[in-house]
């Protein structure tokens, strides 16, 4: 009888033995990765952290996470980021990997070293950074329109159009020299009319000729210039008083100009 219970002691320690090292076991595979492709992204992130090169590395890990998300990765990637001094991601990585229950002692003693010493440091670094301005309670300046400007010309009256009158002015005073060539024509023709000859008739008439076709033409074009002339001084602006305000504007669509004419 007393032979009989040893043997079932032992059984039963034995199976103790092999459930406590089947959890040992289980809790190391959970930490890292099975998946091949995974197993290939943490090795070739490893090589690249080896020779310090943690961006690298940190998108390796990254994509090995995203095939299976074992713990180690965000060990690896707190261990990156931290070397980066990118301390608020190495803290949030560190901090799912507590989370994983994974850690041994001596991981979690020395992932809270380095949190606190992440944050002792970001908290310097936000000391040392250059002081602000506190808000007040008056209202934030609105900036400037970009896409619109608008400038403001003088018009003057009617009145003070030189060019119209120019034309007008040059196209009468031709129409004086049209005139007096006209008469100057036909003085010569009565000259003609009273000549002792035949010979200087018609050399009389040839002048007259002459000047009566040169008046013509400065007729023509002096009246050509005082027509130009009143139609400039007709189309200029008008005003009831001695300046209008003309607005010139830049929209979207294009050049925009308002005011009054």
């Amino acid at each position: 009888m007393s032979s009989r219970v040893s043997c079932l002691c032992a059984l039963a320690c034995a199976s103790l033995a092999v459930l406590g090292s089947g959890s040992a076991h289980a809790q190391t595979a959970a930490g890292r990765p099975a998946n091949p492709q995974a197993v290939a992204h943490f090795q070739q992130g490893n090589a690249h952290y080896k020779v310090r090169e943690f961006d690298e590395a940190a998108k390796e890990y990254k994509a090995g996470e995203l095939i299976e998300a074992a713990a180690i990765f965000d060990f690896n990637l707190g261990q990156c980021y931290r070397q980066l001094a990118k301390y608020e991601d190495a803290i949030w990585h560190y901090d799912r990997y507590l989370r994983s229950g994974v850690a041994t002692q001596v991981e979690v003693d020395a992932i809270n070293k380095w949190i606190a010493e992440m944050r002792a440091e970001m908290e310097q670094r936000a000391k040392s950074a250059p002081p602000t301005e506190p808000a007040t309670m008056q209202p934030a300046p609105q900036p400037a329109p970009v896409r619109s400007a608008s400038t403001s010309l003088t018009v003057e009256p009617w009145y003070y159009d030189g060019l119209g009158w120019g034309l007008g002015g040059t196209g009468l005073i031709a129409m004086g020299v049209s005139a007096a060539l006209f008469l100057d024509a036909s003085s010569l023709n009565d000259d003609a009319n009273h000549a002792m000859s035949q010979l200087e008739a018609n050399t009389l008439h040839d002048k007259a000729s002459t000047r009566s076709l040169l008046g013509t033409v400065i007729g023509i074009g002096g009246a050509g210039l005082v027509v130009t002339g009143v139609i400039k001084l007709i189309i200029h602006p008008h005003d009831t008083s001695s300046t209008s305000a003309l607005n010139v504007g830049v929209t979207g669509g294009g050049l925009v100009v308002f005011g009054r004419f």
